[in-house]
């Protein structure tokens, strides 16, 4: 019986190496030295293949970069998109759909030869390249230029088809919520809840005893910490601390991010506290809540790169799908926990200085907006910032509307007040996890 050939099988290998002319047709292994091109042509193949051959599939993760040699192929992105690619392109001189896992499928169109290299030879000579070098070598040179942006297209693609991998918000959160979301709830019933989170329990009772809410009696027991604060200040400090249990990652640049992102949004959460007491009308804790989730679309995008190791040393592209798509996924994360809308509101408009809320009375989101303002103060975003008059948000704080240099002067009075917040939400440093 003749054996059946597959589709996804080469019907022909040539066990050849390729050469070294050959390799220094590609980035970045043009920039390797002789010695490390000699070592790279014999660990490699050149591959052949027929036309109309199934060369690589979306979504395989295979860690082999094929650089097309000869022929021309063509590219189907998950979401249908396609592109072609001829040997001695632009585009062809770096590897080919390099993401892994692979969000292309990729196809002959013509007889076609490869050399394939796998990525840790590639990686481990990159590292081997001097600081001093004078070899102007950047990563972005081991990429085609259009990868950034499929990865943006796939995490829309998932964000829109709801298959996009979310955090799940902290159980004791839900829990504290659902319960008092319920009109016969009691305080004994809360914390019951609480009783089994010491951890919870302990930043509850801390929070209790410190400057911001401290009275003659200390507070010993989650019973009368919630007694003190009210059921609706419990709720808003117990979501408050489980914030930071999202801000992790088990990879060392992603936590690097996501303790930057903290201590920002630490910083925003404390201004913003101080802003709503000295307008009307408005809630402090809320509002300290508002300051941490305004940047909140932030993480799932970091932990979505986290999966194309090679592009977070794109620093400043990773930046550029943060800024692009994090009020989307902000907006779309808190009505997935069931934010209120002026939460909602707040990751939407955070960052829009032109931002006019609706009706002549503030809104979280500009409290938000005047406090992100506060923390550019001195900092080279300070720059970017259009002047501090033609602010709508500022003209809602305060008692009938505050300058910047009247909230300015607030902030700099409520200095310790300030201090205490941030000592509160972050009493000790964010670990990395091992």
């Amino acid at each position: 019986m003749s054996q059946q050939k597959t589709d996804n099988k080469p019907t022909k290998i040539e066990r050849i190496r390729p050469t070294i002319k050959q390799l220094m047709h590609f980035r970045p292994i043009d920039t390797f030295t002789e010695q490390q091109l000699i070592l790279v042509s014999a660990n490699s193949i050149v591959k052949s293949y027929e036309k109309n051959q199934l060369v690589l599939e979306a979504g395989s993760h295979d860690k082999i970069e094929y650089f097309l040699l000869k022929g021309r192929v063509e590219l189907v992105s998950i979401d249908g998109r396609t592109k072609d690619i001829a040997a001695d392109s632009d585009s062809a001189h770096a590897a080919v759909a390099l993401l892994q896992p692979r969000k292309y499928t990729v196809r002959t169109k013509t007889p076609c030869q490869f050399i394939l290299v796998r990525q840790t030879t590639v990686s481990t000579f990159l590292k081997e390249i001097p600081n001093e070098s004078t070899i102007q070598f950047s990563v972005s040179d081991h990429h085609s230029g259009h990868e950034l942006g499929d990865i943006e297209r796939s995490f829309e693609h998932d964000l829109k088809n709801n298959t996009l991998k979310i955090p799940s918000f902290p159980d004791v959160a839900m829990r504290i919520k659902g319960l008092l979301d319920d009109p016969n709830t009691t305080v004994k019933d809360i914390a019951s809840v609480l009783n089994n989170d010491p951890a919870i329990t302990v930043k509850l009772l801390r929070t209790c005893n410190s400057p911001l809410y401290r009275t003659a009696n200390e507070v010993t027991s989650s019973s009368d910490a919630i007694v003190r604060l009210g059921f609706d200040t419990t709720r808003q400090l117990v979501t408050i601390f489980v914030m930071k249990e999202l801000f992790q990652s088990k990879n060392k640049y992603l936590q690097e991010k996501m303790r930057h992102l903290w201590l920002h949004s630490r910083e925003v959460a404390s201004f913003a506290y101080v802003l709503a007491s000295i307008t009307p009308g408005m809630n402090p804790e809320h509002a300290m809540l508002a300051g941490l989730i305004q940047d909140i679309g932030t993480i799932p995008i970091l932990n979505y790169i986290e999966s194309y190791p090679d592009y977070m040393k794109l620093d400043y592209k990773v930046d550029g799908i943060i800024t692009k798509l994090k009020r989307k996924v902000g907006c779309d994360l808190l009505q997935k926990w069931d934010f209120q809308a002026d939460l909602i509101e707040v990751a939407e408009n955070s960052q829009n200085w032109a931002y006019a809320s609706a009706g002549d009375k503030p809104t979280y989101a500009d409290i938000a907006i005047a406090a992100q303002v506060h923390t550019f103060i001195g900092k080279k975003e300070q720059s970017e910032l259009p002047p501090f008059n033609t602010i709508p948000a500022f003209r809602k704080l305060g008692d009938g509307g505050l300058t910047p240099e009247q909230s300015k002067d607030v902030l700099q009075r409520s200095h310790r007040q300030i201090d205490d917040i941030q000592a509160l939400l972050s009493p000790e440093p964010i670990p990395v996890l091992s």
